[in-house]
């Protein structure tokens, strides 16, 4: 059963629930871009160590993300799961006269065979870790590597505000989730900002069903489309997420506004019903 919101799940934020739905949608996204990336590319999980506090005590989590990768072999076609959507949803383009000017950080370590890396931000992106996942975005923007930033935690700063992480953006006010892409062939010649450098935005609210959007593959191969909703909906499915409906009975962490909390209730009121 899906859940009860169109979009993300505000519930699913809460710091004890997040690792887990972390690394479901990780594996959804890639078990999705390996069904669709064409001959020559694979999509496998890029596990990295943080530190993540609950409640003032310290703990090491090891957090998947997904690495798109390219290969000699020319086997697999571009295969499109059912139900899921092809068109990319339309993006806010954010041009260099957006963004102020960029500090230069210590290189990171990538992978030559990197192609594009989509992140899922997790609350130590923004807090614990910061300055060290500021660092390997820089290295990364620097590089000829594509990136995907999904940001689907309200708390915290914006990691796309700091600009010792690359070239900023402006974030309207009243945005719950944001989803960033970075194509490799439109960010110019470092260092940033420059003229050619270009975000690729999606800014969206409870309401908003998560966006299709593009992954770049080298630039004369394009991108693929990748439905962050159908990833979402099939890691929410598959999970626990769906058994744990008393969860509802409690406000989320962070809670919401009073206006968006009367709609998610009503919401929640809908889906126990249908149950």
């Amino acid at each position: 059963m899906p859940s009860p919101f169109p979009g993300m799940d505000p519930w699913l934020e809460n710091p004890r629930v997040w690792p887990d739905v972390h690394n479901a949608l990780a594996g959804e996204i890639r078990a999705v871009l390996n069904d669709s990336l064409p001959g020559g590319y694979y999509a496998q999980l890029e596990e990295r160590t943080e530190i993540v506090a609950f409640d003032g005590d310290e703990s090491f989590k090891a957090v998947p993300d997904v690495g798109v990768g390219r290969t000699s072999d020319s086997d697999g076609g571009a295969a499109v799961l059912t139900g899921m959507r092809t068109e990319v949803t339309p993006s806010v383009r954010l041009t260099a006269d957006d963004l102020p000017t960029l500090l230069d950080v210590g290189v990171y370590d990538l992978s030559n065979d990197l192609v594009t890396l989509v992140e899922i931000l997790s609350p130590a992106n923004k807090r614990q870790n910061r300055q060290e996942f500021l660092e390997k975005r820089i290295t990364l923007l620097r590089s000829d590597a594509g990136l995907v930033e999904i940001d689907l935690l309200r708390r915290g700063r914006r990691v796309c505000g700091d600009s010792i992480g690359g070239p900023t953006v402006r974030v309207p006010v009243g945005t719950a989730y944001l989803v960033l892409v970075s194509r490799p062939w439109e960010r110019g010649e470092p260092p940033y900002p420059s003229e050619g450098f270009c975000w690729h935005g999606w800014f969206l609210n409870l309401a908003d069903p998560l966006p299709v959007v593009p992954v770049p593959l080298r630039e004369a191969d394009g991108e693929v489309p990748l439905d962050l909703q159908y990833c979402f909906n099939a890691a929410y499915d598959r999970g626990p997420f769906r058994r744990q409906a008393s969860r509802y009975a409690e406000p989320p962490d962070p809670p919401l506004p009073p206006p968006a909390a009367e709609w998610a209730a009503q919401r929640i009121a809908a889906w126990r019903n249908a149950r």
